[in-house]
């Protein structure tokens, strides 16, 4: 047993060794980030703000808007939305294709176990033959048991290139996910947006209303004393007919906006819009940072997601080149068999078999 163990153990050396050597030889080209050359952007303006806060996260931008309508507005959208689930679940599966690539690197292993019952015939010919031996068994059980494990080794380097693959593809559907959650929040905030501007827009309308519809009168009652003419009536009932009509345009696309919202909340249309009676004031515009226009351009999910598939392109180059070169693997197989399930582990019933290995 002894002289096995040692022999397993120059057996792993020796692979550890090889794997160590080859692992410098890989084929396909070396990737290398692109690094474009973006000039300043070139109507930038600096805009000092005294009571200005520090810009929200990248990932929570609406949280600057301190409004509280509005954070769980984009929280009902994330929350319900089936193409950010969508997205998820392709980042998990991308992930655990990277997980599988990644195993592939180290030797895998396995466990066979087997009992086989068998009865021979006497009235067979291999068993009226058998019969006259004094050790003759009718019935046989043969119990098998044993670990074999094998080994790729990656000569040409096409399982790394396969691994860096996986691990950029998983950063690119991140970065996509990323994207799907900012469209999602944007287009909630979009709505939420437009619904305070119309209800604005439509209390400036009102109010205009209420104030030119007593002027009108009075002119009108100047007229009816003689003190004025025709003529003076006109502006201002032009004025309160405008104002009129467009209130009923205002109140249809604020009806929309609010549909809209619902829509995007995954609700009826009517559910929340109950919430929004109250007109409150348009929130401010947070600080977005101190950064460059160009450095907000390279943070765009699209473009890192864009980058990313572009670096595992790259890398399956390298794989499919390296299926132009052999493959080596290392197996090894370790069994116990026994007639007796009790002595299945017991080293003496295998001498036998370890004398024809």
């Amino acid at each position: 047993m002894s002289h096995n163990h040692c022999l397993l153990a120059k057996l792993s050396a020796s692979g550890l060794l090889l794997g160590l050597l080859v692992e410098g030889c890989t084929v396909g080209p070396k990737y290398r980030t692109p690094t474009p050359a973006l000039a300043p952007f070139h109507n930038q303006v600096a805009v000092s703000v005294s009571n200005a806060v520090a810009a929200p996260p990248m990932d929570q931008w609406w949280i600057g808007f301190n409004d509280p309508i509005l954070v769980t507005i984009v929280r009902r959208a994330l929350d319900q939305n089936l193409d950010l689930a969508a997205t998820l679940t392709r980042v998990n599966q991308a992930r655990a294709a990277a997980a599988g690539a990644c195993a592939r690197l180290y030797p895998a292993g396995e466990l066979d176990a087997s009992a086989t019952a068998e009865h021979q015939s006497l009235q067979s010919t291999l068993g009226t033959i058998a019969s006259t031996v004094p050790t003759y068994r009718l019935n046989i059980h043969e119990y098998t048991i044993g670990p074999a494990a094998s080994w790729e080794i990656d000569l040409a380097g096409g399982l790394r290139h396969n691994a860096a693959a996986t691990r950029d593809e998983v950063q690119a559907a991140e970065a996509e996910r990323v994207g799907t959650r900012v469209i999602v929040a944007s287009d909630a905030a979009d709505a939420y947006l437009q619904v305070r501007g119309y209800q604005a827009r439509l209390a400036i309308a009102q109010n205009q209303i209420a104030t030119d519809e007593p002027l009108l009168q009075l002119v009108k009652n100047r007229i009816a004393a003689g003190a004025g003419t025709e003529r003076e009536a006109a502006q201002p009932e032009a004025l309160v007919v405008q104002a009129r009509s467009t209130v009923p345009l205002l109140r249809l696309s604020l009806e929309k906006q609010l549909n809209r919202l619902d829509v995007l909340m995954g609700a009826q249309p009517g559910t929340y819009a109950h919430e929004l009676t109250a007109v409150a004031a348009i929130p401010s515009i947070p600080k977005i940072g101190n950064q460059e226009p160009t450095d907000v351009l390279r943070r765009r999910p699209d473009v890192i997601a864009a980058e990313r598939r572009l670096a595992a392109s790259n890398e399956r180059i390298g794989v499919a080149l390296a299926d132009y070169y052999p493959k080596l693997s290392l197996a090894g197989v370790l069994g116990f068999d026994s007639l007796n399930s009790g002595h299945l582990f017991s080293a003496s019933k295998h001498s036998d078999l370890s004398n024809c290995a």
